[in-house]
């Protein structure tokens, strides 16, 4: 086993592969059907049942950790395990099952990468192939088994597109030769570079992603998604409840016999205070809006900026080469807001902040969200502040008077590998969330092309990201090739612009400073209020 690629099993994959079909997510599975998959014996007798009946899951949950059943298993992860598995041809009634969102969320956040023929992919060992008859399938399957631990071939329609066919291989080898008669149209992989994720994750999602999607499948393998409760999960799950309906819950939950109770209502009984408190502190307590609204009065009109973003000038350096070069703030509301995050530096009163909201709104009209939601930033002064559920790609974040080198409370300073997630606007990925007393929260979740701004009272570089020297936007060609990685890492994701005077209008910094203090004004007197209020 090595890379959570069993490179030994190829002849166990003998018998002829069998489709199977997906199955609702694990949240919505009877208790009976996860009871059964408690242990090995339970999931084999668990397929032979579903076997005679016609219908063997695809995706299915599990109870417990299949992480010790190494001599059954293709790929273990933190998220579940991907076992050897058998099926009958079993076509899904419908779209009831498929759920392409899946899919179309492992792109946002983690990315794939495109290539025309598996040359492209010499030292990728999970790829998706696009074929073009269906016809083909079954022979598509036998001949890749015989190069490939695991192999799955389906299909599925997509709105616009029409029927999509696919098929997917864990390579044992690095080379898998697949002929023309195949019509292998294009191939896909997870994007496996710049991320932070161990690859068996990011497999594990591939493989979970691809199987949600598909109408009618044939593979060799079970997806097992670890079907665990957390804190996090029961607040979802209560959201849109009131008071009495959660303490109905969790009286229900407590009244049961310890041995008869679910995952589920263990969970809950054991932390019935604890999840009180959060349901009341998160539904009861005044909501605070995390998001700013391009209609908001505190944002300033373009017209406002001076100078205007065509004469504003960020300065950045261009690796390929070891030059400095520069794009104007028009440029980057066009073009560059995908690739480069820009920073602000200067001293306090010059109007960074209100200028930082100017571009962010910009850039938001840019990108209208799918469903119609209001056209929004975020404007946080750390991570940890972002939400963990609405990080969709083409909002912005500004992170003002950000400082990556200074401790934020109890958690320490961002890490290199941090720092390089923050500022990359282009790639999605995720970093450990922390609360302000040090422990771990929900992880932060960023989407592919989410811009970011960043405002600091740093005078250069090096004062807000210290691996960085001073004079990095004035160096010589020589010396920024003797840059460390991780400082070139940092530098290829960042532009930056000195402000030494004020970029509004004296007219606009002046409603500007009236309105945050009205905002702030209103917001008193809501806390300071009733029996909160100051004799």
């Amino acid at each position: 086993m090595r890379g959570g690629i069993d490179d030994s099993q190829d002849s166990d994959l003998r018998s002829e592969p069998q489709d199977m079909p997906m199955v609702p997510e694990a949240g919505e599975l009877e208790p009976p059907v996860l009871d059964a998959l408690a242990t090995r014996a339970d999931v084999v007798m668990a397929d032979a049942a579903a076997h005679a009946a016609g219908l063997v899951p695809l995706v299915v949950g599990a109870k417990g950790s299949h992480h010790e059943m190494l001599e059954d298993t293709f790929m273990i992860s933190i998220h579940g395990s991907i076992l050897k598995s058998a099926g009958t041809m079993h076509l899904v009634n419908g779209d009831a099952h498929i759920d392409r969102s899946v899919f179309v969320k492992f792109n946002e956040q983690h990315g794939l990468e495109e290539s025309p023929t598996m040359d492209g992919f010499k030292r990728r060992n999970l790829v998706m192939l696009k074929f073009q008859n269906w016809g083909n399938a079954r022979a598509l399957f036998d001949h890749l088994k015989g190069s490939c631990s695991m192999v799955a071939v389906g299909r599925t329609v997509v709105p616009d597109v029409g029927e999509v066919l696919t098929a997917l291989v864990l390579r044992s080898g690095r080379v898998v030769a697949v002929s023309e008669e195949f019509e292998i149209s294009s191939c896909t992989a997870p994007r496996m570079r710049g991320v932070r994720f161990k690859k068996e994750d990011i497999q594990y999602r591939f493989v979970e992603a691809w199987a949600r999607a598909q109408r009618e499948s044939s593979c060799n393998f079970t997806v097992y998604v670890e079907n665990s409760h957390d804190a996090d999960a029961v607040m979802r799950e209560w959201g849109g409840r009131d008071v009495d309906h959660i303490l109905h819950d969790i009286q229900t939950c407590k009244s049961k016999a310890k041995h008869a109770r679910s995952q589920r209502e263990s969970f809950i009984a054991s932390n019935a205070a604890t999840l009180e408190r959060m349901f009341k502190a998160l539904h009861e307590a005044p909501q605070r809006k995390l998001f700013v609204s391009i209609d908001d009065p505190l944002v300033p009109n373009i017209r406002d900026l001076a100078p205007v973003p065509s004469q504003q000038f960020f300065s950045y350096v261009d690796l390929s080469n070891n030059t400095q070069r520069v794009f104007s703030g028009r440029d980057w509301i066009r073009t560059h807001h995908a690739s480069r995050t820009i920073v602000l530096l200067g001293g306090a009163g010059c109007g960074k902040t209100p200028t930082a909201m100017t571009y962010a709104s910009c850039v938001a009209q840019l990108h209208p969200q799918a469903d119609g939601s209001p056209l929004r930033f975020y404007k946080v002064s750390q991570v940890e502040n972002l939400p963990r559920d609405d990080l969709r790609s083409g909002i912005p974040i500004i992170f003002d008077e950000f400082s990556p080198n200074l401790p934020r409370g109890h958690n320490p300073a961002h890490t290199i590998d941090e720092l390089k997630i923050i500022f990359d606007s282009e790639v999605g990925n995720s970093i450990a969330g922390k609360g302000a007393n040090g422990r771990a929260t929900g992880a932060i979740e960023f989407a592919a092309g989410m811009p970011r701004i960043v405002t600091t009272n740093a005078g250069n570089p090096h004062d807000f990201a210290r691996l960085l020297p001073a004079d990095v936007l004035t160096m010589a060609p020589a010396q920024l090739a003797c840059l460390s990685d991780d400082a070139r890492a940092i530098l290829k994701r960042l532009a930056f612009m000195h402000v030494s005077v004020s970029l509004l209008t004296q007219e606009a910094m002046t409603r500007f400073h009236c309105m945050r203090q009205q905002s702030s004004s209103v917001q008193n007197d809501q806390v300071f209020s009733g029996v909160n209020a100051i004799p």
